[in-house]
């Protein structure tokens, strides 16, 4: 029972079955290969391109030269090479491989390794200890060229400039990807420790089920008691369940940790058989002379080189150039996909793993009831797949790299070499299939990353595909060069020339056949039959088509076709569009210019002509414009001024109708001269006036102002042109201006010459002037709009007029501008003077006056706002609370 609990099915598919028989099937092909296989016999260690030295996939930096001291064990002037591991929770360790003494490094095939406890942050003389015995390893002799880096060049044509890089950095990914990929497999043994993260967590998730198994032990009892619920049958089996599960919740983190730690060895275990099996396997041609094919990057650089470095012999360029250049570019994106795919996959697994130990205790939970069970059911599937994907996948790796070290052994050409690096990245392609066997969440989460129809695999073929055929039909239309540079240019020239002539002689003889009998009787009897059924036929068309169009209110299916029919027809707009969009473009010089660097040579002669009269085109529809624009003003100004004329385009709506004739012909005269206003406001920043010339023209004094921008074109702005006066006036009062600047433009308002642009100073103190100046709002806004200002003196009055009216705070003080605390000085300083104030609020105005004084010093004295006030500010605030109260 319990071993048909713990196989994991998909459907009726037993999963262990199939390992079972893959693994049957691995040790046959493994006993071939031991039995037929030539024996040869791999140096333990080999050297690097660059001068270090390849031990045990770890490379040895040196030589050094051992001064008789360090490292111990050393005679002095002996060299050797050094690896220090990285700093874990039992410290690194030193690797050393000792060259015989005096033998030069390139001569020697014997090395002696030993190993000590290393501290980085011991003196020198104490950074070696405990270390172990020497012992003997052999090493191929350091071939001619090692250490030295041969010059290579990109032989790609056209793309080459991206086509090398790209190439050369997946290459380099792929080599550094692949090896961490390793890591992903292993899962980390479970810590015993209690302060442990996921120890906690899962005793949180313990806590939960035991209150699960109480809730499931209440409802055995119940069902006992009543007879409902568990039938009495059922109670029998269930009990044994209950005290199964009550072991199993508490030991559940045990149990995974058990599981853990036997997938881990398992996985190793079969992965290190066939690591020794290849060791064993692999000649001294494949570790040393050929080492470069086990390195995507090395072998990318020898092909996108064309075979300036490699075994020379062996790669045969020559002959498989071109076709391993288009073979690597598919071959590279599927490994690199290949790779991500599963980094993917097994990043998830290994997180989908943690949630299930974590969870274990409800699993078990529900464990007890036949309705639960099925929710165990799939947690201990699910685990158990994750778990048996590694053994799983070390059988497949570890087949595939002995596979490929054993092609590679016996290769003759890169294109084999290329086959056999391909090989050792089989397993990755099939971790996604691996993972559906189960039926898993995570074989969906597979099935997406690698979905047929839109996955990156697929989009990699179709692409390296249609650079293929490209390839093909750019040699083909080039000029024949012979055989010597170019074999089988010609030969494949002449078939695809004999080709298209047989098609071209096909349509040819269909032609002249069809010309033929439509010249005789029968057929000019059957073609005016034909026009006559075709008749019938449209007349029986529009009869159906009139039927078509009403059946499609009342049928989906029609209604869907319909839709697809209006779909057509918006993609036949959309072509159109990017056609005209195309002559959009090239009117424009920046346009014509890409197009033309893009190969489009027609681009500039019709983009020269489309420019010329898209110009003239512009200049029209702007005059047009401008003409427009001056006739609705003159109606404008026509409907507010002729009675007559206002009162015919009133009609029978009389006095009302008359009103709102001119309500609209101010709105439409103001919409205009807003536009006008805008555009200057635009021209004054692109011409980038000073806040000074600015000030000039909305306060009215100063000459015109003359400005040059970067292209040389230049404008003058002068404050008797309306627009570039208001303008002006809005940039001041809104953006540019100081307090004291707006308030002396506020104060000229009166002036006849700002009546226009009163509304515009209304907005501007509403939008920046009111938290700086509280006086300015209510009342004094619409005398602002109506009359305006007239000097310091009717700034002075609304001042007044505003004490008499609000008490002002502590905070409104602390926070007032400081040139509008000299405004209320100016105001207040003299008790008698009542100018603005109405005579029976006079009283009250003294009131407030006094309480204002009294204010302002009280403001100074408050602790709580010494850190509001600003420094300018507290001057005018010392003033004003000097002031005389009565």
């Amino acid at each position: 029972m319990w071993v048909e609990t713990l196989r994991p099915h998909v459907g009726g598919v037993s999963l262990l079955r199939y390992a079972l028989n893959f693994l049957v099937v691995i040790a046959a092909a493994l006993l071939w290969a031991i039995t037929f296989s030539a024996n040869t016999y791999a140096a333990d260690a080999s050297w690097n391109q660059s001068g270090t030295i390849r031990y045990n996939n770890q490379d040895y930096q040196g030589p050094k030269t051992a001064d008789g001291k360090i490292p111990p064990g050393l005679a002095q002037g002996v060299q050797y090479f050094e690896h220090i591991t990285p700093e874990t929770g039992q410290g690194s360790k030193a690797r050393i491989l000792a060259l015989p003494a005096g033998v030069d490094p390139k001569d020697t095939t014997q090395l002696q390794y030993s190993e000590y406890d290393y501290d980085r942050g011991a003196s020198d003389a104490q950074k070696y200890t405990n270390g172990t015995s020497a012992r003997q390893l052999t090493i191929d002799k350091q071939p001619a060229n090692t250490g030295q880096k041969e010059e290579t060049s990109c032989v790609v044509g056209g793309v080459g400039f991206i086509v090398c890089p790209i190439m050369n950095l997946l290459a380099e990914a792929m080599d550094k990807v692949y090896e961490v990929l390793k890591t992903f497999l292993n899962v980390t043994p479970l810590s015993m420790d209690r302060e442990n993260g996921l120890f906690k967590a899962w005793q949180l998730m313990l806590a939960f089920a035991n209150i699960l198994f109480v809730i499931g032990f209440l409802v055995i009892i119940y069902s006992y008691v009543s007879s409902q619920g568990v039938s009495q049958y059922d109670l029998r089996s269930i009990i044994p369940r209950l005290i199964v599960a009550a072991v199993l919740i508490n030991a559940s983190y045990y149990i995974c940790a058990l599981a853990v730690d036997a997938s881990n060895v398992m996985g190793a275990s079969l992965q290190d058989v066939f690591n020794n099996i290849r060791k064993d396997l692999a000649g001294n041609d494949v570790t040393s002379e050929q080492a470069w094919a086990t390195s995507w990057q090395n072998l990318t650089t020898i092909i996108l080189s064309g075979g300036t470095m490699g075994a020379a012999g062996l790669l045969a360029l020559s002959s498989y150039g071109a076709a391993s250049l288009h073979l690597l570019m598919p071959m590279l994106i599927a490994a690199v996909i290949a790779v991500l795919v599963a980094v993917v996959i097994l990043a998830v697994r290994q997180a989908l793993i943690t949630i299930l130990i974590i969870l274990a205790p409800i699993a078990f939970a529900a464990f007890i009831l036949p309705s639960t069970q099925k929710y165990f059911d799939k947690w201990k599937d699910v685990f158990m797949t994750m778990l048996v994907m590694y053994p799983m996948f070390a059988v497949l790796f570890g087949g595939s790299q002995l596979a490929a070290t054993m092609i590679a052994q016996n290769a003759s050409n890169i294109l084999v070499i290329m086959l056999a690096m391909f090989v050792q990245v089989a397993p990755l392609v099939l971790t996604p299939f691996l993972i559906k066997f189960s039926g898993s969440l995570l074989g969906r989460i597979a099935g997406m990353v690698n979905n047929p129809a839109k996955g990156l695999g697929d989009r990699a073929k179709n692409w390296s595909t249609g650079r293929l055929d490209h390839a093909k039909n750019r040699r083909l239309q080039e000029q024949n060069k012979g055989w010597k540079r170019t074999p089988g240019l010609a030969l494949a020239k002449s078939l695809d020339s004999k080709k298209r002539k047989r098609e071209g002689q096909l349509e040819r003889y269909k032609a002249a056949r069809n010309a033929q009998y439509a010249a005789e009787s029968d057929a000019q009897a059957e073609h005016i039959a034909t026009k006559r059924a075709k008749a019938a036929e449209e007349a029986a068309t529009h009869t159906n088509d009139s039927l078509y169009e009403a059946a499609k209110f009342a049928n989906s299916d029609l209604k869907r076709e319909s839709a697809n029919n209006v779909l057509a027809e918006k993609r036949l707009h959309n072509n159109k569009a990017r056609w005209d969009n195309y002559l959009a473009e090239i009117e424009s010089e920046k346009g014509r210019l890409h197009h033309v660097a893009n190969g489009d040579t027609t681009a500039a002669m019709l983009g020269n002509a489309l420019h010329a009269q898209g110009l003239d085109h512009a200049a029209q529809d702007r005059r047009k414009e401008m003409a427009a624009q001056e006739h609705r003003s003159e109606i404008a100004d026509a409907m507010m001024q002729d009675a007559g004329l206002k009162a015919e385009a009133a009609g029978i709506s009389g006095q009302k109708g008359e009103a709102i004739v001119m309500a609209q012909a101010v709105v439409d005269k103001r919409a205009d001269f807003g536009k006008g206003v805008s555009a200057i406001k635009e021209m004054e920043r692109h011409f980038r006036l000073s806040g000074k010339e600015v000030e000039d023209i909305a306060m009215r004094t100063g000459g015109p102002v003359t400005k040059t921008d970067s292209n040389g074109n230049s404008y003058t702005f002068d404050y008797n042109n309306d627009h570039a006066f208001e303008a002006a006036v809005d940039i001041l009062i809104n953006e540019k201006g100081s307090y004291a600047q707006k308030m002396a433009l506020l104060e000229k308002s009166a002036e006849p010459e700002y009546a226009e642009v009163r509304t515009t100073l209304v907005d501007g103190v509403k939008k920046s002037m009111l938290s700086a100046a509280p006086q300015l709002g209510g009342q004094s806004l619409d005398i602002i709009g109506t009359t305006g200002i007239a000097g310091p003196s009717g700034a002075d009055k609304l001042t007044r007029g505003y004490v008499v009216k609000a008490k002002m705070s502590q905070e409104a003080l602390a926070t007032m501008d400081s040139d509008n605390a000299k405004v209320f000085i100016r105001a207040l300083s003299d008790p008698t003077n009542f100018d603005g104030v109405d005579r029976t609020k006079r009283l009250e105005y003294q009131t407030n006056r006094a309480e204002v004084i009294r204010t302002a010093r009280e403001a100074l004295a408050n602790p709580r706002l010494e850190g509001v006030i600003k420094k300018n500010l507290r001057a005018q605030l010392e003033q004003l609370g000097a002031l005389r109260e009565y």
